[in-house]
């Protein structure tokens, strides 16, 4: 009987030893990124049956379990998920913003000042001071014109530059958790009972993941992550990572976009499969602002360039030279139609402006079926079928530009896109040199006629954009209030995910996190558990020397 004292003793030492170890293991990882709080589950050795009754046997250590919650774990993962999205989307958003609406780098200052010197040639002809000026206003709003559409490009370069950052620094959480699921799986099989700590590790790379592309979660039966993009492409089956990169657009190799490697065949994830982190922002970004702004941009670029190049084409300078255009002709302000990489035909598309009041600032996509060709707006999905002269008009409305064949033959399966105004801002610019060529008569040997400068002038109010519907300043406008409505959404959402997320993190917290006056109480708890399990111990041992010496 005293060696069986004695036994339940030693499960007594073992299990306040093992709660002690456990506690002190909370402590040292208090401050320890993705810990979830660890806790001794103990359990009653099976009874030991005599004629008096079942005698208990002591405790035994079942398991060391961690404390947490599924739920909250992919509550707070999924706030913070949305918080990196809507960061960086907020944080170019508003670069763009400023970039647009201030008054040293925007346009509305320059374009009054531009149509202020116009006016002062109509005041007088004559003056070659005020034809001077006019050219030099010109310049200033070709070169903020210029300034802005580069500026955009540097901000596309870095997007490009981020993406292939975060694709990198995805690949490598993909190869630690697929070396966790290992480990984890074989630990697992050997011992039965979890490991935490590794657990801990996978979940904390893989919330980390989750930051920079939003990621699904399925959990194997042996323990293992598989991981799989919010569209549903696996990224982790088991131990074998499919591996993310960047390459260049297929229509415009400015432009990077988002791959993912599947057995063998490359995917290329767009902004609707890849939705959430830092990844889903920089793509909703691109697609929301930044290309629209460089759209815009060119569209006015474009019309400016079209409309007062015309006008002052009908007019007399002072050399009474007529025909000359003030602005880079249109024709070197439009980009062409990109072919895709994967086209089997020879044929080289040209796309001509044939009025600038009736682009849409969209991007189309045209594709060649062997017989007809389509065109698809992608703004909103509309197309016409038919010949390439006439597939330009999409439901009766013209869309501004049309297109020809130059050169070569299509192949059935061809597909070129349309994003005709997207360099328009970086190539505009004053190409009259000479101020006595401007344009401010109606007629050949009228020095003093005003009559054509003063039509110049009007340009200023006319709505000659969006179907006649909106002045230079007010479609420049427009764009600058849109990016600033999608700037100030990002931030009002950044500080709503900012919310969310601490308050997923405190709830989690609660039950997760490790508390260090709770676990201190512990600490005495089991202390003294460990010295009265050591007590009963002696008194067990004296029992049995009082045996002893009845023996002897």
């Amino acid at each position: 009987m005293a060696s069986s004292l004695i036994g339940i003793g030693i499960t007594g030492l073992n299990a306040a030893m093992g709660a002690v170890r456990t506690t002190q293991h909370n402590i040292a990882n208090a401050n320890t990124p993705g810990y979830h709080r660890q806790a001794v589950q103990l359990a009653a050795n099976p009874p030991t049956y005599t004629g008096a009754g079942f005698f208990g046997n002591g405790v035994a250590i079942t398991t060391v379990a961690r404390i947490y919650s599924q739920f909250l774990d992919n509550e707070l993962m999924r706030s913070q998920g949305q918080l990196a999205r809507h960061e960086v989307y907020a944080a170019y958003a508003s670069q763009i913003d400023r970039l647009l609406g201030d008054q040293n780098s925007g346009l509305n200052s320059a374009l009054s000042a531009f149509f202020a010197a116009v006016q002062e040639v109509a005041n007088d002809p004559t003056s070659m001071a005020a034809r001077e000026a006019m050219l030099a206003a010109g310049r200033n709003l070709a070169g903020r014109m210029n300034n802005l559409g580069v500026s955009l490009e540097q901000m596309q370069a870095s997007i490009n530059g981020e993406m292939a950052t975060i694709a990198s620094e995805a690949n490598a959480y993909l190869r630690r958790i697929a070396d966790l699921n290992d480990r984890i799986a074989l630990l697992q099989a050997m011992g039965g009972n979890p490991p935490n700590d590794l657990i801990d590790q996978r979940e904390q790379l893989t919330a980390e993941l989750n930051k920079l592309m939003d990621v699904s979660v399925i959990r194997g039966g042996d323990g293992s992550y598989n991981l799989y993009l919010g569209g549903g492409q696996p990224l982790l089956i088991g131990n074998q990572p499919n591996l993310l990169g960047v390459a260049d657009d297929p229509y415009d190799n400015r432009i990077k976009t988002l791959t993912l490697g599947v057995g063998g065949a490359t995917l290329s994830l767009d902004s609707q499969l890849v939705s959430g982190g830092r990844l889903g922002g920089l793509l909703a970004l691109r697609e929301e602002v930044l290309l629209p702004a460089q759209r815009e941009l060119g569209r006015l670029a474009v019309g400016l360039a079209e409309r007062f190049n015309d006008q002052h084409d009908n007019g007399y300078g002072l050399d009474n030279t007529t025909g000359n255009i003030f602005f880079t002709s249109v024709s070197g302000l439009l980009k062409q139609p990109m072919p895709h990489e994967g086209n089997t035909g020879s044929a080289t598309l040209a796309a001509t402006l044939s009025n600038s009041n009736d682009l849409t600032g969209s991007d189309y996509l045209l594709s060649y079926d062997g017989a007809s060709y389509t065109l698809t707006r992608l703004s909103d999905g509309a197309s016409s079928t038919g010949a390439l002269a006439a597939v330009t008009t999409i439901g009766g409305q013209p869309q501004g530009f049309i297109l020809s064949l130059s050169s070569g033959t299509p192949a059935a399966g061809d597909r070129w896109l349309i994003r005709i105004t997207a360099d328009a801002a970086t190539n505009f610019g004053v190409v009259l040199s000479d101020p006595r060529q401007i344009a401010a008569a109606a007629s050949s040997g009228a020095p003093g006629d005003n009559s054509n400068a003063l039509a110049l002038v009007a340009l200023q109010t006319s709505q000659t954009l969006s179907n006649s519907t909106t002045t230079y300043t007010g479609h420049y406008a427009q764009l600058v209030a849109r990016t600033a409505s999608y700037a100030a959404e990002a931030d009002i959402a950044v500080k709503a995910y900012d919310s969310l997320a601490r308050q997923a993190f405190e709830t989690q917290q609660s039950l997760s996190g490790v508390n260090l006056d709770e676990e201190a109480a512990n600490l005495i708890r089991y202390q003294q558990a460990y010295q009265a399990a050591a007590r009963a111990m002696q008194v067990a041992s004296s029992l049995l020397d009082e045996l002893l010496a009845i023996g002897r």
